[in-house]
């Protein structure tokens, strides 16, 4: 993985999906919020997922279809708030489909626009 974030501000750590493929204790199973990305909402063993993060080019990672991903790759920006659409509606409808997580992003993107991404990230970790 380049960065632990996503282009909408998703930040790896905080997220179920990447955290089911990099359990600290190895756990069973994972639910899979449905999301604005298309995936559905069923319960999975992990081992059957794959995510390296949104930046990664793994071909099978598990946000492979998602069309944030997709937008930002094909305008070659790192964040959503580079691009002049910032923010779109693939993003609005993303950070509107109340799930903690989608929130959560506004608010790191947010933050990473205003303080930059090598703060951000130093405040992330140094949370409990």
């Amino acid at each position: 993985m380049k960065i632990p974030v996503g282009y909408c501000g998703l930040y790896c750590a905080e997220c179920a999906i990447y955290l089911a493929c990099h359990p600290k204790e190895p756990g069973p199973e994972v639910n899979n919020p449905q999301s604005s990305h298309g995936e559905s909402s069923t319960t999975t063993l992990h081992v059957n997922i794959v995510c390296e993060g949104c930046n990664s080019d793994d071909a099978s990672c598990y946000g492979r279809n998602c069309e944030i991903r997709r937008c930002a790759r094909a305008k070659a920006i790192t964040f959503c708030h580079e691009c002049p659409e910032y923010v779109c509606e693939k993003l609005d409808t993303y950070y509107n489909d109340h799930l903690v997580s989608q929130g959560q992003a506004r608010i790191n993107l947010e933050e990473i626009q205003h303080i930059g991404l090598a703060a951000w990230l130093e405040k992330k970790q140094r949370k409990p």
